[in-house]
């Protein structure tokens, strides 16, 4: 279902230009801002989060991440060598 946004005309010039910029319509444009946006915002929570954690915490989930990136590494390798 389609709506009508009401926005000055400096702002639905911009939008224009970022839409044609990317190739995108307006609402397409307006959807991948809003996207971003919303990535953007999980990305700030989840800083935050480990922020907030304590150092021993962050530490363990640093060596977990190294682990998990390894083994996925050596998936990858093992597939490819086939």
């Amino acid at each position: 279902m389609d709506t009508t946004l009401k926005l000055s005309a400096k702002a639905r010039d911009r939008l224009r230009v970022l839409a044609k910029r990317h190739g995108r319509t307006l609402g397409e444009e307006v959807a991948a801002l809003v996207a971003a946006e919303e990535q953007r915002e999980m990305w700030a929570s989840y800083q935050a989060m480990v922020a907030s954690l304590s150092p021993e915490t962050r530490a363990s989930m640093d060596a977990h991440s190294e682990l998990a990136l390894r083994d996925a590494t050596e998936r990858q390798h093992l597939a490819g060598a086939w």
